[in-house]
């Protein structure tokens, strides 16, 4: 079995005049989207991330079974891609590797 969410959330609304006075902005949200895969092996449950796509901004951390996967961390990005909107929708920031 699969699912997948998508979580994502923007600054308090007090702080957002002060992104506004260095550039207006679309983008406010930042966000992640995982996929995760569900199997079972007799009375055996597994489960693992299957896909871990990331805004540019900020850092993401991957948690699988209590412990993080390095090789899935997502180092943050230059501060000015929070001012990138997504392609597909400008109210999000733009997806890590669509520099």
């Amino acid at each position: 079995m699969r699912f997948r969410y998508r979580a994502f959330g923007k600054p308090n609304p007090i702080a957002e005049p002060g992104f506004n006075v260095i550039k207006p902005r679309t983008s406010k949200y930042i966000w992640h989207f995982v996929e995760v895969v569900i199997r079972c092996e007799g009375e055996k449950g597994f489960h693992n991330a299957n896909f871990f796509d990331v805004s540019a901004f900020p850092s993401h951390r991957l948690w699988v079974n209590g412990g993080s996967k390095p090789e899935d961390e997502k180092m943050q990005a230059s501060l000015d891609l929070l001012w990138q909107g997504d392609p597909k929708n400008p109210e999000f920031v733009v997806p890590r590797g669509n520099r």
